[in-house]
């Protein structure tokens, strides 16, 4: 089912759409300026969202668990992702994110599908377990971030390519933890403090420059 809504809508309300499990493609009004909170959670077969370029937020849980949902352009206004808001979006392999990106969420990418990521340097802040479970091959971090929190790439079983930029000062507790195919990192001078089991578990790392 798709579902196309006039651009006279300028507010979608908490949830307005959660559960509807059939739903497969949405075109958002042009002047929605923000994705609410629980607004497709559980849409498990939405594969589909167009999304103007009016939205600055998308709320927490807002694509929660929308298994199949593949295809997603963010608008280039989007300052903040919240916490879990593509949490388990399994098919999402790609996604640009936008250049004034500030913030991301807690679990907000937890268990999506990505297979790279590249975090532009508006970037300040990353919650915990960000990018947990997901199987991207490569990460590059922003260049605006001072930490890297703990847990944020968990689990990321084919990361093998990392990229830490100056300015990261401390990396959190199992931050890479179980990273199985991490073989070489590169820590800035500016690291200070490494928490606990922060790469417990990286059993192809061989190499650890700092």
């Amino acid at each position: 089912t798709n579902v196309y809504l006039p651009d006279s809508i300028t507010s979608l309300g908490r949830g307005a759409f959660l559960d509807c499990n059939r739903l497969e493609a949405i075109s958002l009004p042009s002047a929605l300026d923000r994705i609410a909170p629980e607004l497709f959670s559980g849409c498990n077969q939405l594969e589909s969202v167009t999304m103007g370029e009016s939205i600055t937020s998308v709320g927490e849980r807002a694509f929660y668990e929308c298994t199949d949902l593949f295809n997603l352009s963010m608008s280039s206004s989007v300052k903040s992702v919240e916490d879990e808001a593509f949490y388990n979006c399994s098919n999402l392999h790609s996604l640009s994110f936008p250049s004034g990106l500030t913030s991301i969420g807690e679990s907000a990418f937890e268990g999506a599908g990505l297979t790279e990521l590249s975090l532009p340097d508006t970037v300040t802040t990353l919650g915990t377990s960000a990018f947990s479970g997901c199987p991207m091959t490569q990460a590059s971090l922003s260049a605006g971030l001072t930490k890297v929190p703990g847990w944020a790439f968990y689990n990321c079983r084919n990361l093998t390519e990392l990229t830490v930029p100056a300015g990261i000062t401390s990396i959190g507790e199992q931050a890479f933890s179980d990273c199985k195919t991490l073989a070489a990192i590169s820590l800035p001078e500016s690291v200070n403090t490494i928490g606990e089991s922060a790469f417990s578990g990286c059993a192809a790392l061989t190499g650890l420059t700092i």
